[in-house]
């Protein structure tokens, strides 16, 4: 594999490891405002 094939290759792992922590982040600040009832300022 040559140069390009590894930037591309650690660029796609790159990709769906940045993907699934975006979604998690996503999906607990909307849970701690609604369920917990705390402020968006306050979970950053």
């Amino acid at each position: 594999m040559g140069k390009w094939g590894k930037r591309i290759g650690y660029g796609i792992g790159d990709l769906g490891c940045n993907l699934v922590f975006s979604t998690m982040a996503s999906y607990l600040m909307v849970f701690y405002t609604d369920v917990f009832g705390i402020s968006a300022a306050a979970e950053n």
